[in-house]
């Protein structure tokens, strides 16, 4: 895990042309996050959808699949303007977010928002 972090999720805004969240199939996968150079891979643990809002938010673990020697990302790159994002979605029917957010809880509580596409 990136130093000083808790949790990581991601917050994924629906479009409202759905009838309901359940009339696409969502795939969730990894997220990779890159900065410098440094990375750090985690997948999809679990996700949970919120009919009222058409929210998902997908919560993720550190993947058995890839080096632990290999998450090097450093704290200070989540806030840096090189930050890369990429989190893999499988839609069957092609329905794209609205939008994204990797959300950041530190210990300590605090939780930040990052925008992505």
């Amino acid at each position: 895990m990136i130093q000083g972090v808790k949790n990581l999720s991601v917050s994924i805004q629906l479009p409202y042309v759905l009838n309901s969240m359940h009339d696409a199939y969502y795939d969730f996968g990894t997220l990779e996050i890159r900065c410098k150079g440094r990375s750090y891979i985690t997948d999809s643990l679990n996700a949970e959808w919120y009919l009222k809002n058409q929210e998902v938010i997908v919560n993720f673990e550190v993947s058995d699949e890839v080096n632990i020697e290999d998450q090097d990302l450093l704290p200070e790159d989540l806030n840096s303007n090189d930050l890369e994002i990429e989190f893999y979605i499988g839609c069957e029917y092609n329905v794209d977010p609205d939008s994204m957010s990797l959300m950041v809880e530190w210990e300590g509580g605090m939780i930040q928002a990052i925008d992505f596409v």
